[in-house]
């Protein structure tokens, strides 16, 4: 611990004051860099699970264990919900349905046909 004193003389008496520095601990000189760890490049598979698309794919289900083709089921994103509105916006109102019946414009929910188990989404990009 470091200290310094100074003396203050006045009208009074003198006055010493002490301050002490703080001490620190020992940070490490070297920094090991480990990169990002959850980084996994675009289109390889992890192995969480099969690939699923947008249209049915052959899998087993980690449910039941049966090999099966998944059920799908299309669900409206907030990306259809955008397209509509881009449709209304520009004055083609009646063409505000077209997101809503066209299954490439809407995510595809995949279930077990055997047990109804989710197995996943194909969100559409």
């Amino acid at each position: 611990m470091h200290s310094s004193t100074s003396t203050a003389i006045g009208v009074g008496a003198a006055v010493t004051v002490v301050t002490a520095q703080p001490t620190y601990p020992a940070y490490p000189t070297a920094v090991v860099y480990q990169g990002n760890m959850n980084y996994v490049p675009a289109g390889v598979n992890v192995g969480q699970g099969p690939f699923i698309g947008p249209k049915e794919s052959p899998m087993t289900c980690p449910s039941c264990q049966q090999s099966i083709t998944t059920k799908v089921e299309y669900k409206s994103s907030m990306g259809t919900h955008i397209c509509a509105l881009m449709f209304c916006m520009v004055g083609f109102i009646p063409c505000m349905i077209i997101p809503y019946c066209v299954k490439s414009c809407r995510n595809a929910d995949h279930y077990c046909p055997e047990c109804n188990a989710f197995l996943g989404t194909y969100t559409r990009a």
